[in-house]
């Protein structure tokens, strides 16, 4: 169960889904041994079906089999500008599409974006 409050809202939610497959490494698998990437993103969960309820300020919504991934950002720093995007609902097919792109700083100057998209 987990709880937020934002801009005068309240979002709190008890969600379950299934674990058990490899983890996702959206980034080639260099970047995770050495200490290029200072932010590494993770999806321990790529394709995987939410339950449970959603409530937005008092108001209760269920929540069944709902596609999605559970994803996290680690790092010593963070990205100034970062987009990740899921897409796992292709019809007919069992296919998943990742991307993130991101920004980062090296001293006093915005470093390039880097963009990285996997398909599993």
């Amino acid at each position: 169960m987990g709880s937020v409050e934002a801009e005068g809202r309240t979002v709190t939610w008890d969600v379950e889904w299934p674990t058990g497959e490899p983890t996702y490494l959206l980034l080639p698998s260099f970047m995770y041994r050495r200490g290029i990437a200072p932010t590494k993103p993770y999806a321990p969960n790529v394709d995987t079906r939410f339950s449970g309820e959603i409530t937005v300020d008092g108001e209760t919504s269920a929540v069944s089999e709902a596609r999605g991934h559970q994803g996290h950002l680690v790092g010593r720093r963070y990205a100034e500008r970062w987009a990740w995007a899921h897409c796992g609902d292709f019809e007919g097919e069992e296919a998943v599409v990742h991307a993130l792109t991101a920004q980062g700083r090296r001293g006093p100057f915005n470093a390039p974006y880097l963009t990285s998209v996997g398909v599993r």
